[in-house]
């Protein structure tokens, strides 16, 4: 598809129409979603070139495939949308819905039209997939009735079935190989790059829909630990991606600066589990994959962006990552969000010890224990709130998406699969360590590897059962 100047005049004309009535954020949302839309064009453009993503070259398609693969193009050209504004969560619309929700569900529209209308398949879950969120919905039902706020307990639970079924749904339709998948993820490591690159300016200038927390940045995430969270996440999808692709010049320097992004903002956040999740991350990547010339290039690059992005926080004193991990880790201050934590935890399992088969609810008014804070722990979390149903479906559930990362690594074809499943298996167990500190359960971040893990499996199962 070229990209001719005629398809700017249309969104440059209204934008300058409608500037100077309307708010400087609604003006800054409208810019990137032109930057974002024109943005995918440029990227499919230049980019999947390179990989040659042309359906006539699906060789290893039927015809009858072929054409269910184009049909889906524009829902999947919508879903890339959304993944470039995964992690812009500032971003929120009519009832609430960030821009990346709404982009979702106008893919999954397109979707359901041209699924009802072409010969395709519906992907079948694996059964503890099923059977795990089964127990979490009876545990999260039971526990609902004495909640505060019975109806508002189920409108928020009600989101995991909705993600897992719905949205995992609509990446395993239309996401039909792995070059569509790796599109996805570098649309998400896009976007959590963005934030990146927010955060630093953040440092210096007021941008609309950005805030900060004791010198903490949260770029367009919803809070400094959604931005520390989703980054830690992203961090060995957008490592995959800078020391993989064999490009070289202009094209070599930009794979690097994704990685570079993403890794300031996590460092901006100031998110100690972050810190964790990204060292931990980088440990494991580094044990299976092992160095490379280009691995060391970007080593060396980190370090020196990373020492001058501490000198820059010492001298307009923001906190430091050292100075964050000596704070919040700290048994001496009282202050600190350990204590906190631990005594959250306290609370939570004198209630659960009490009261182990209902949980309190999940309604916001509920949720909390006694200190005013939820467990920062997806299980000890779902524990208090859903009782002990609703933690062996969340158990059973975690330990499915986990036996299907190990299958896919097992079953790769080559290299160059195996890297990928690889690196959106090490991001899927950041993201359950990083869930350990986090009440992170309906973030959509956080199951970003698990959405596209499970589309690479459904899609390889379905292969194996139409051959």
């Amino acid at each position: 598809m070229a990209l001719k100047i005629k398809y700017l005049l249309i969104p440059i004309a209204l934008g300058i129409g409608i500037l100077p009535i309307i708010d400087l954020k609604f003006a800054l949302i409208f810019l990137c979603i032109v930057v974002g839309f024109y943005g995918v064009i440029v990227w499919k453009k230049i980019v999947q070139s390179r990989v040659n993503l042309k359906y006539s070259s699906l060789t290893d398609y039927t015809p009858i495939e072929k054409e269910v693969i184009a049909a889906y193009s524009v829902s999947r050209f919508i879903y890339y949308t959304g993944m470039f504004f995964i992690g812009q969560q500032a971003f929120r619309l009519p009832f609430s819905f960030t821009l990346s929700d709404y982009l979702f569900l106008a893919s999954f529209t397109f979707m359901a039209f041209i699924f009802l209308n072409a010969r395709d398949k519906l992907p079948n879950y694996p059964k503890g997939i099923i059977i795990g969120l089964f127990l979490f919905l009876v545990g999260a039902f039971i526990s609902s009735y004495t909640a505060s706020s019975p109806l508002a307990s189920v409108a928020t639970f009600i989101r995991v079935p909705y993600i897992i079924l719905v949205w995992f749904g609509l990446g395993t339709i239309i996401l039909k190989n792995e070059k569509h998948v790796r599109t996805a993820v570098w649309m998400w490591v896009l976007s959590i790059a963005v934030n990146g690159l927010v955060a630093i300016l953040s440092t210096k200038f007021s941008i609309p829909y950005t805030s900060s927390t004791w010198g903490r940045q949260a770029a367009f995430a919803d809070h400094v630990n959604d931005l520390g969270g989703s980054s830690a996440i992203a961090w060995v999808p957008a490592l995959y991606l800078a020391t993989q692709y064999k490009w070289k010049g202009i094209k070599k320097v930009l794979s690097f600066l994704p990685l570079i992004l993403v890794g300031m903002g996590a460092v901006l956040s100031g998110t100690v589990s972050g810190f964790i999740v990204i060292f931990a991350g980088t440990l494991v990547w580094l044990f299976v994959v092992g160095l490379n010339k280009r691995l060391l290039l970007i080593t060396a690059i980190g370090a020196i962006g990373l020492a001058l992005l501490i000198g820059y926080q010492v001298q307009n004193g923001l906190p430091t990552p050292f100075e964050r991990l000596e704070l919040t880790t700290s048994s001496s201050n009282q202050d600190s969000s350990f204590q906190s934590r631990v005594q959250t935890y306290q609370e939570a399992w004198q209630y659960i010890q009490n009261q182990p088969f209902i949980g309190v609810g999940f309604d916001a008014a509920s949720k909390t224990t006694e200190s005013g804070f939820e467990p920062h722990n997806i299980l000890v979390g779902v524990f208090f709130k859903g009782g002990i149903i609703a933690l062996i479906g969340i158990i059973i559930i975690i330990v499915s998406f986990f036996l299907i990362g190990v299958s896919l690594l097992r079953s790769s074809a080559d290299k160059k699969s195996y890297l990928l499943n690889l690196s959106l298996f090490v991001s899927y167990l950041s993201s359950v360590l990083f869930s350990m500190t986090s009440p992170a359960l309906y973030q959509r971040y956080i199951w970003v590897p698990t959405a596209l893990l499970v589309a690479l499996y459904l899609q390889q199962k379905l292969k194996q059962r139409s051959s």
